[in-house]
């Protein structure tokens, strides 16, 4: 109890008069009936989460969706292997063929996977069903059990919040401001599993005036989910479908939000789903993402090992980017995209590279992610060490930070003024608890964008950020039941 009392005390008094970057606690929001604020959005005047009315799952619903974990285990390895013996057998199998290859090998090398260690290392290994169940959706298994009611939270520049119901047990999995910031996209996940574990996939969008604070529009579609993107120039929403029989096999579908019509023709390719930890940060890298206004989207195949672009107006291939892995970023006003593998900016009109930093994808120099920052006059890159780079378009100058330990950075995304970057980064201390949930701390840090400076950390009254979005010279820290908002001064 003491050191919960202190460490609350310090929160208290950093909420009350300490600096972050520029950035001041201003006060936390309580929204009435919606907790776990999460995915998040930002834009230059809104800030939107997603939330759930119910986080804390029952001691029923605990043992119910560890019964359902196994049942898919099982599933899967039945299905894979003919069950946890054949499993077995194929990890002590393999781990001999390695050992025989690389001559004497202790006990520990020849054997990769004890079989005490099996249920837990399962679901590291598993590719397919077993891959999605665990991940889907957005790889977020908290909260699970009963939901009730689900929806979003509209923030103003002011901090004002608006909450806005979207269905129930059918929680939001990707969000995206209209370019001209009037609507929100809101995708919710309409998922059910039957007696056996398998997963039907089923979305639905809500297309959602902003000003109003009301629902214009709905769609729901069978097989749909994961994320939503703007294409051409607003005019038309994009969203993923996958083939129920192969999950691997995807395709982009297009939504006219103003006609409400579903467009004809689709973009076909070869997905994967890709996801991690990086700092304390769960990572799900996007399946597509637009570019120069919508006009592009650029993918990454699996079947071609390579990032492909398109036009999103006649949806035919305009260029290919072989040697590149599925992390990059794209641009919004040029049909450029950043791949992290080796540093390459690449022009896909051209189909040439503009810029190459000649580097390699491997720990611990090789880069995690990117973003381009306001009007695309540079790429901002972190490494596996937590080391920010910036990299100027025009020029192709670059610069390097050298932080110190405490101050690495992680998995970020930038103001929208491009000013501020704002990373998740694991905190000190043990479990942050929320009833039978408990997760390490985030915290959020802040870098100036064009120095790659350090300014400062931020750690909420609740002790971890579950989210976090910007809007007008505010950042908001979704927690599990506030949202944290801080002032720029």
């Amino acid at each position: 109890m003491k050191r919960a009392w202190v460490r609350a005390l310090g929160l208290l008094l950093l909420a009350g008069g300490l600096w972050a970057g520029g950035y001041r606690f201003d006060r936390s929001v309580r929204v009435e009936g919606a907790h776990y604020f999460a995915p998040a959005a930002s834009s230059e005047r809104f800030a939107a989460f997603g939330y759930v009315a119910k986080a804390k799952p029952t001691p029923e619903e605990v043992a119910r969706e560890g019964r359902r974990l196994q049942k898919i285990l099982d599933r899967a390895l039945e299905r894979e292997y003919g069950g946890w013996k054949g499993y077995e057998e194929a990890m002590e199998k393999a781990g001999e063929e390695a050992a025989g290859r690389a001559g004497e090998a202790p006990a520990w090398a020849r054997a990769l996977m004890p079989p005490s260690l099996v249920k837990e290392a399962v679901p590291l290994l598993m590719k397919g069903a077993l891959r999605w169940a665990l991940a889907h959706p957005g790889a977020r298994r908290e909260p699970f059990g009963d939901l009730g009611e689900t929806g979003v939270v509209l923030l103003d520049r002011e901090g004002r919040a608006k909450k806005i119901p979207l269905g129930v047990n059918q929680p939001v999995v990707s969000l995206a401001f209209s370019p001209d910031g009037t609507h929100l996209a809101a995708l919710c996940d309409m998922s059910t599993e039957d007696g056996n574990g398998t997963l039907h996939t089923a979305a639905k969008i809500a297309w959602i005036d902003i000003e109003k604070g009301t629902v214009e529009r709905w769609w729901a579609f069978a097989n749909a989910g994961d994320e939503l993107h703007f294409a051409d120039g607003g005019k038309r929403l994009a969203f993923l479908v996958r083939n129920p029989k192969n999950r691997e096999e995807m395709a982009i579908r297009f939504v006219d939000p103003e006609s409400g019509r579903l467009q004809k023709g689709a973009i076909l390719f070869q997905g994967g789903d890709f996801s991690g930890l990086i700092r304390g940060r769960t990572f799900h890298l996007p399946h597509f993402l637009p570019f120069d206004r919508g006009r592009g989207l650029a993918l990454y195949d699996v079947r071609e090992k390579a990032v492909v672009c398109y036009d999103t107006r006649k949806l035919r291939r305009t260029g290919t980017l072989r040697g590149a892995g599925p992390r990059f970023a794209v641009a919004a006003r040029h049909p450029w995209l950043f791949e992290t593998d080796r540093g390459r900016l690449h022009d896909c009109a051209k189909g040439a590279d503009l810029l190459d930093m000649g580097l390699t994808p491997d720990p611990p120099h090789g880069l995690v992610a990117a973003r381009f920052l306001h009007r695309d006059r540079a790429v901002v890159a972190v490494d596996w060490m937590g080391r920010l780079t910036r990299l100027e378009t025009a020029t192709g100058r670059r610069r390097t930070a050298s932080p110190k330990i405490e101050e690495r950075a992680g998995l970020f995304f930038p103001t929208p003024d491009g000013k501020t970057l704002v990373s998740f980064v694991e905190g000190k201390g043990g479990f942050v608890r929320y009833g039978p949930l408990r997760r390490k701390p985030l915290e959020l840090r802040l870098y100036d964008a064009d120095s790659l400076r350090f300014l400062g950390r931020i750690l909420p009254p609740e002790g971890t950020v579950v989210d976090a979005a910007a809007a007008g010279g505010r950042l908001f820290a979704g927690g599990f039941d506030t949202i944290a908002i801080y002032k720029k001064e």
